[in-house]
């Protein structure tokens, strides 16, 4: 299991208004030990993973690439979890400057996916969704105990999904295959999406074709699309 640091177990609760009960939020700190206790060890058992922190699962780089898992916070209280990978050689573009992070420090999947279920919002919804919740005054272990318990019935009802995810994907060309349909949905949550897939096709040696679709992409500058073509033609 991982170590998120232990720290303060909740932030101060707030006054009491109109009667009501004094209510307790949650710390980040809470958060953080309560999901590294309640999925590590089987995130790790069943896909290899490590809590890195911040809500995020991932291994180290093999053959250049590493699963992520992470919660997809919806909302600032509720979450569900998104499952991808991560390149080493796909770079990030930060207004136009192109960069390679390889550490912990920045983990954010190149392709990802969410559940189905989630996505199309069928009755299952509910399942895939965590609550981060405030706790009563007096009532803060059996608030977190309970968001446990739920993270853990999240967790078990996505892993089959998960690593089917992960099975199918674990080609170069299983990960290209299954990112070629268009799709509106992932290209909102998942906006690296398009350019992973021109860096995937030219890695598995097609570089013709990963610079005709290049061409087609849209750029905020002209700069940026040659930057891409120079980082394409060296890899």
């Amino acid at each position: 299991m991982g170590s998120s640091g232990k720290g303060k177990s909740s932030e101060h609760p707030e006054p009491p208004r109109n009667g009501k009960t004094a209510r307790t939020r949650l710390s980040a700190n809470d958060v953080n030990e309560l999901l590294d206790d309640a999925i590590s060890e089987k995130a790790g058992i069943e896909l290899g993973l490590t809590y890195r922190g911040n809500g995020v699962w991932a291994t180290d780089y093999c053959n250049r690439k590493r699963k992520v898992l992470r919660l997809f916070w919806i909302n600032p209280l509720y979450a569900t979890f998104e499952w991808g990978w991560r390149f080493d050689f796909i770079p990030m573009d930060k207004r136009g400057k192109l960069s390679h992070p390889r550490t912990d420090r920045q983990l954010d999947p190149h392709v990802l996916e969410v559940s189905d279920d989630f996505r199309n919002n069928t009755e299952n919804r509910g399942k895939t969704t965590l609550h981060v919740c405030e706790a009563a005054t007096g009532e803060v272990e059996s608030t977190l105990e309970a968001m446990r318990k739920k993270c853990i019935d999240v967790f078990e009802f996505l892993l089959p999904t998960i690593k089917a995810y992960f099975d199918s994907t674990n080609s170069y060309q299983g990960i290209v295959d299954r990112i070629a349909a268009p799709s509106a949905y992932y290209r909102a949550i998942n906006p690296t999406r398009g350019i992973a897939r021109v860096y995937l096709v030219a890695f598995l040696g097609k570089k013709d074709e990963a610079l005709k679709e290049l061409e087609k992409m849209s750029f905020a500058d002209e700069r940026t699309r040659e930057r891409h073509l120079e980082n394409l033609r060296n890899l």
